[in-house]
């Protein structure tokens, strides 16, 4: 999915959703009204749209700093370690 997502298996509302980050993140300063048609369109709430907005800018954000600070980012092995552990203990 990742790769493709516009041939995934995933509801329409996801793809609109995922379309408007893509272009969020590529062309922040292109973005009119009209982007925000095809999810209003799908019936995705108000809501849900400032969620999608509000989430991809923070992302947004944090990866650019950890980009500047040259963080490390761990291996695949290492997430799936750690999101177990978060499961298990939770996020204390």
């Amino acid at each position: 999915m990742w790769d493709d997502f516009e041939s995934a298996d995933i509801r329409d509302e996801l793809k609109a959703a995922l379309r408007f980050i893509v272009r969020f993140v590529d062309h922040p300063d292109e973005i009119a009204p009209a982007d925000f048609a095809e999810m209003r369109e799908l019936g995705i709430s108000e809501g849900a749209i400032e969620d999608v907005i509000h989430i991809s800018a923070l992302f947004n954000v944090i990866a650019r700093i950890a980009d500047a600070l040259e963080f490390d980012i761990p291996d695949w092995k290492s997430f799936k370690r750690g999101g177990k552990m978060m499961l298990k203990r939770g996020y204390d």
